[in-house]
């Protein structure tokens, strides 16, 4: 963890559903114009339905007080021709006016109406009317608007999801690629501090939620908020003081629910990292998988396993139990908020049998508008502080500034001089005070063969390591080409004179001559062909059923280590590099295949600087001079392999203890 304290600058600004959602629709203001549009209009067509259900209430209420009049064995019916007969509807008593003929006079059975509450109402044709913008509406008529609005709300949702989408999309590819970018730019040892698992699950599996929040978050909150506008001042221009006692209990319910959410952030987050570092931890046991079975270990790391998962569980089940109260507000209180309307309607209109129906039924379809999107809030609310977690993570990744700067400005074209190791000590960064190298000082002419032996920790592989610049000395420099600080170039202009063969092969899935020419630009079938039969690979390619253009399994598990080592020794040939580094390349090689694959490394190495971590030193017995390294000491001999053999000291104990 030190070098990271080392390497942060400022603290990063965190990011938010809501601010990435803003940056996209920066880039993308005409896709972000028509999103806004059709949630308004998605809001709009939601909160009609309120002003459709009230309507259609009131077509009911009217026609069946119609009907009941009409109806010559009902008690209305009588009570109605009573009235007619003392003058009470009409001007002059006994006037001779017919009950029967009351719902041809079209005036007065709408002044009846006017006077039970229906104001909105109007007779007319025999059939009932609610006005709307001017226009008469009668119950068919109302019954196909309520249709075509439904199917405008399922349109103008979907074309706002489709803009959404499309905004989302591009942060959440945008946000991939930065973080894929500072991750392949970070130093070796950010790799080292960073689990692999952890950052796949990162890039693939967090960045791919966000995206999935930022599709969906956006708009269930705008939906929320404008449908909850909306039906608010609909249902407070049909009755407002019904409207804020219900209001009022609506808000109480919400606030408890954000209460809820806050309150088990913190033990969300817990869990998230728990079940994140078991599943690291998973992922390292099923990679070492050789090492558990050959240790005899599986029943003990199944009984881990075991343990982890049921505490994970046992945590699981106490934020489940209370993540469900957030459900059980919403779903119980659908039903509260319905009859809360008949509860408060009860009280201020004792008596009004029409209003209270009236009220009711449309009360129900505000409350069921407002209600509707809050069942989606929970998970809303859950799925932004995942990902406010998850936005934790990547910047504390991304605002690692690597210490090894790779775009200089300053190139190398060409390798036409010595390469000097001046004053170098090293310590790896995550143990400073374990000095691994301490003032080395060689110099490596151009076009000799150098051999770095000693045992392990001594720092031969280190010094490959300095040389292709994956870490920079703790002090000291290296200069290329006699003069120029490695430190200063252009690292790409310096690693394409560079070849190198490490001791644990590096294989992609993918073709075999996309993994032989991998990195290289310029090259023939025909040289890669000719790389291969130097590496002694050509044979065993051309046995494959698709030879060549066989696809390689990840890390090439097709392949034997011997097999594997030879591709990557072809990669070399291809590559006819400079400066040849092999980090223990024939380690692992049979005797027979390692003395032909060392002939033609032999054949690599002439007019070319070499430098060869040596594990058998029967390979290193023409070079022009080997180092001994001794971990205490530093370099502890040198000379030429005949040299070397007749003295007493390390390079003769290892020679004689690996034959």
């Amino acid at each position: 963890m030190a070098i990271q304290k080392r390497q942060w600058q400022t603290k990063p600004k965190q990011k938010t559903i809501a601010g990435l959602f803003m940056q996209g629709c920066k880039q993308k203001p005409i896709i972000a114009f028509f999103a806004l549009i059709f949630i308004i209009a998605v809001i709009g067509f939601t909160v009609l339905n309120i002003k459709i259900a009230e309507s259609i209430v009131k077509i009911l209420t009217a026609q069946n007080l119609i009907d009941m009049i009409s109806n010559k064995d009902g008690s209305l019916h009588d009570i109605f021709k009573d009235l007619i007969e003392q003058g009470y509807l009409t001007e002059t008593p006994n006037a001779g006016f017919d009950v029967d003929k009351l719902l041809e006079n079209e005036e007065l059975v709408n002044k009846i109406l006017k006077k039970l509450g229906n104001d909105d109402v109007l007779y007319k044709a025999h059939k009932v009317y609610v006005d709307l913008f001017g226009f008469g509406f009668s119950f068919n008529d109302w019954i196909i608007v309520l249709i075509c609005n439904i199917g405008l709300i399922v349109l103008t949702m979907y074309l706002s999801y489709f803009f959404t989408g499309i905004i989302a999309q591009t942060k959440e590819s945008d946000l991939r690629r930065d973080t894929i970018t500072k991750i392949i730019s970070q130093d070796l040892n950010f790799f080292h501090e960073n689990k692999t698992q952890g950052l796949v699950s990162l890039v693939v599996k967090d960045i791919g939620f966000i995206g999935e929040q930022l599709k969906i978050a956006p708009i269930i909150i705008l939906y929320i908020i404008g449908s909850f506008v909306g039906a608010t001042v609909t249902l407070g221009i049909i009755d407002w003081k019904i409207t804020l006692c219900t209001l009022s209990l609506l808000v109480a319910v919400v606030l408890i629910s954000l209460l809820v959410v806050f309150l088990i952030s913190k033990p969300t987050k817990k869990i998230s990292n728990k079940e994140k570092d078991l599943n690291n931890k998973m992922a390292e046991r099923i990679q070492a998988i050789r090492l558990v079975k050959s240790a005899a270990t599986w029943n003990e790391e199944q009984d881990y396993f075991k343990n982890e998962t049921k505490k994970l569980d046992l945590d699981k089940k106490l934020s489940l139990a209370l993540t469900t109260i957030i459900a059980a507000l919403l779903v119980g209180g659908i039903g509260s908020f319905t009859m809360a309307s008949i509860v408060f309607g009860s009280f201020i209109y004792t008596g009004e049998t029409a209003k209270l129906l009236t009220i009711f039924s449309t009360f129900t379809a505000g409350i069921f508008v407002v209600i509707t999107p809050l069942f989606q809030l929970k998970e809303i609310l859950e799925g932004v502080n995942r990902a406010k977690n998850s936005f934790n993570v990547i910047d504390k990744i991304t605002s690692i500034v690597p210490k090894i700067d790779v775009n200089k400005e300053k190139e190398i074209e060409t390798i036409n001089g010595d390469v000097i190791l001046n004053n170098i000590t090293f310590s790896y960064p995550d143990d400073p005070e374990k000095i691994i190298i301490n003032n080395l000082n060689l110099v490596l002419r151009k076009n000799k063969k150098y051999a770095f032996v000693g045992p392990s920790g001594s720092g031969k592989s280190t010094i490959a390591k300095l040389l292709l610049r994956f870490y920079d000395p703790t002090d000291g420099s290296i200069l290329v080409n006699g003069n120029t600080d490695l430190s200063e170039l252009n690292l790409k202009s310096w690693l394409k004179h560079v070849g190198y063969v490490d001791q644990e092969p590096q294989i992609f899935s993918g073709t075999i001559i996309e993994n032989i020419s991998y990195g290289l630009e310029d090259f023939t079938m025909e040289d890669l062909i000719s790389a291969c039969k130097k590496a002694k690979l050509h044979s065993l390619i051309m046995s494959m059923p698709k030879g060549y253009e066989t696809v390689l399994y990840e890390r090439g598990s097709q392949l034997s280590g011997g097999q594997k080592q030879r591709l990557v020794i072809a990669r070399a040939f291809l590559k006819n590099p400079k400066i040849l580094i092999l980090d223990e390349a024939t380690s692992a090689l049979d005797n027979i295949v390692e003395k032909e694959i060392q002939e033609e490394l032999d054949k690599l190495m002439i007019g070319r600087t070499t430098i060869s971590i040596a594990h058998r030193l029967s390979t290193i017995k023409d070079f022009d001079e080997i180092f001994v390294l001794d971990p205490k000491v530093g370099i502890s001999q040198r000379g030429t392999f005949q040299e070397l053999i007749k003295i007493n000291g390390m390079f003769k104990t290892l020679y004689e203890t690996s034959n």
